[in-house]
């Protein structure tokens, strides 16, 4: 779930051009652009790292910017997916096993 400052960073990097040939948006290019504390920055990249939406690029250990995912690039269509696996798990699953269940205590009780 992205709070609101979450949602705002990552519409910042969609509109943003990569500063790298990687799709790296480097941390000075965040600072000069974006109006929030670069500690404010900081956490949001943590957080957005945690949850997949970004990666953090590094050379020799130390990070230096942020690289898109196709998460962060295309979040509707994971909902999507996100909502039919939903759906199949816990309403038609449960619906269609109820159906084969009356279907066969019908049936035995038919024999019976």
């Amino acid at each position: 779930m992205l709070n609101r400052n979450s949602k705002r960073f990552l519409k910042f990097l969609r509109r943003s051009t990569p500063d790298y040939d990687d799709r790296v948006i480097s941390y000075e290019f965040i600072e000069e652009n974006y109006d929030r504390s670069m500690q404010s920055v900081f956490a949001t990249v943590r957080y957005l790292d945690k949850l997949g939406y970004i990666e953090i690029a590094k050379v020799n250990g130390c990070s230096f910017g942020v690289i898109l995912t196709e998460l962060a690039l295309h979040p509707c269509e994971f909902s999507v997916v996100e909502l039919k696996r939903f759906l199949f798990r816990s309403v038609f699953t449960p619906v269609v096993v109820s159906i084969v269940t009356t279907l066969i205590t019908l049936y035995i009780r038919s024999l019976l």
